[in-house]
């Protein structure tokens, strides 16, 4: 791969990755416009996923200092004491912030749960997908159907005081759905969101932060064939797609963030329609 293609491959990964366009969707189709061999496809995405975690990971630094905090021994003694404080609905207001990020991490740990299993039961046949444009296509349309139906959903108002770990659950199934390329992550976990209530700002964080333990895990599922690849496809290339990756991925973010706190996360269902049916033309 040229420096050039490098550094669009891994610009497309950050700008697709957290857009609901489907990341892994766009570089497959990537992939056969450039003519790239198909077994560098989930190394290279992987070494691209890595730039858009630390774009994440800078992001919301503030929320991981906090789960650091509420990681401490101190603080993990008294939720083992009582565990009870966990589930109250209306906490005092002195542990109201301090309990809100303990909730989030557990609804992080329940959600990472069913693409933790579906992983690492589908890997090989996942990674055949990628060579099925057509599949990709599909998909695309799928991806448009659920981001345009969150046009009728109205506004949320649920939080992580209510039915939290449910809706981390079935936000996890909908991250786990999303394993399949043409399938957005972010489209799928902040739809669904939206559909179960949340309140959309908040629906959108939690994606993100969700985010992290999925794209750590493909890394660490992946470790090997990135080694490979670096042999194959030479360091310099990787270093690009990363760096691409990890920039554009942090704009992108930030654009989200905005689109869904004003309601108009419908309109890149727009875009996976025409994405959908121009895949669909390649083939």
């Amino acid at each position: 791969m040229s420096l050039i293609k490098a550094v669009l491959f891994g610009a497309l990964q950050g700008l697709t990755e957290f857009l609901p366009v489907s990341s892994s969707g766009h570089l497959a189709v990537f992939h056969k416009l450039f003519g790239a061999a198909v077994e560098s496809m989930v190394p290279m995405g992987v070494i691209a996923h890595l730039g858009t975690l630390l774009a994440v990971l800078i992001y919301f630094r503030k929320d991981l200092v906090m789960f650091a905090r509420i990681l401490s021994p101190k603080t993990l003694s008294s939720v083992v004491r009582r565990p009870s404080k966990l589930f109250i609905a209306l906490p005092p207001q002195d542990d109201h912030g301090r309990l809100s990020y303990q909730r989030i991490l557990a609804m992080i740990v329940v959600g990472t749960l069913p693409a933790a299993v579906i992983g690492l039961a589908f890997k090989d046949t996942i990674e055949r997908v990628f060579a099925s444009v057509k599949v990709v296509g599909a998909m695309f349309l799928v991806t448009a159907a659920v981001l345009l139906l969150t046009r009728l959903a109205q506004q949320g108002e649920r939080t992580v005081w209510h039915t939290w770990l449910l809706s981390a659950f079935l936000i996890g199934i909908a991250q786990a759905l999303a394993i399949t390329p043409g399938i957005s992550r972010s489209g799928f976990t902040i739809a669904a969101g939206i559909f179960l209530g949340l309140r959309r700002d908040f629906a959108a964080r939690f994606s993100f932060l969700l985010s992290i333990p999925a794209i750590a895990g493909a890394f660490v599922l992946e470790f090997g064939d990135i080694a490979r690849a670096l042999s194959t496809q030479g360091a310099l290339e990787m270093v690009l797609i990363f760096l691409a990756a990890f920039a554009i991925g942090y704009v992108s973010i930030a654009v989200l963030l905005r689109i869904v706190s004003r309601g108009r996360l419908h309109l890149f269902g727009l875009y996976c329609l025409a994405a959908g049916v121009l895949t669909l033309c390649l083939v």
